[in-house]
C-alpha cells in the first residue's frame, strides 16, 4: 500500500486580487456600480454619464423633498382599444381571457349572433376590430 504524503501549500494573500467592494467608493450609489460594471463594457460612455446624471438629479430631488420627476405615462387604453390593437384573429379562449368571461359564454354569444365572429371550417374566430366596435356600441 502506497501512501503519499501531501504537503500543505501556503498561499500568500498578495496572490489574490482584493475584492471589488473594498476598492469601491463607499458613498457611490448602486446605480454607479451598475454603470461601471455593466454599461462600460458597451463602450458608450455618454450614455453612462447621462444615466448617472439623471440618477443624481433624482437623488437630489428626494433629499430636497420634491417628488421625483417621472416621464409622463400614457393614458391606459380602454378594453376596446386593447382588443383592436391585437394583430390577428382571436380564438374564443383568448377573447374570453380579455373579456374575463368563460369561453362557453363566448361560444353562446357567437352562436346567438350577439358578438361578431366568423368561421374557418369548424373553428370560430373573432376579428379584433369588429369586436372592438361591438364593445363601443354596447
Amino acid at each position: 500500500m502506497n501512501l503519499q504524503i501531501i504537503t500543505p501549500v501556503i498561499i500568500n494573500e498578495p496572490q489574490f486580487p482584493k475584492p471589488v467592494h473594498e476598492k469601491a467608493n463607499p458613498r457611490a450609489s448602486r446605480a454607479y456600480h451598475l454603470c461601471e460594471g455593466l454599461l462600460t463594457d458597451i463602450g458608450d460612455w455618454s450614455f453612462v454619464h447621462a444615466f448617472l446624471a439623471k440618477v443624481s438629479q433624482q437623488q437630489q430631488a428626494k433629499v430636497a423633498g420634491a417628488a421625483p420627476q417621472l416621464p409622463d405615462a400614457p393614458e391606459p387604453l380602454s378594453l376596446a382599444d386593447r382588443i383592436e390593437r391585437m394583430g390577428r384573429a382571436l380564438t374564443a379562449d383568448e377573447l374570453a381571457e380579455v373579456l374575463t368571461v368563460s369561453r362557453i359564454t363566448i361560444f353562446k354569444l357567437a352562436k346567438a349572433g350577439r358578438i361578431p365572429c366568423f368561421r374557418i371550417g369548424t373553428c370560430v374566430r373573432f376579428d379584433p376590430r369588429a369586436v372592438a366596435n361591438w364593445l363601443r356600441k354596447m
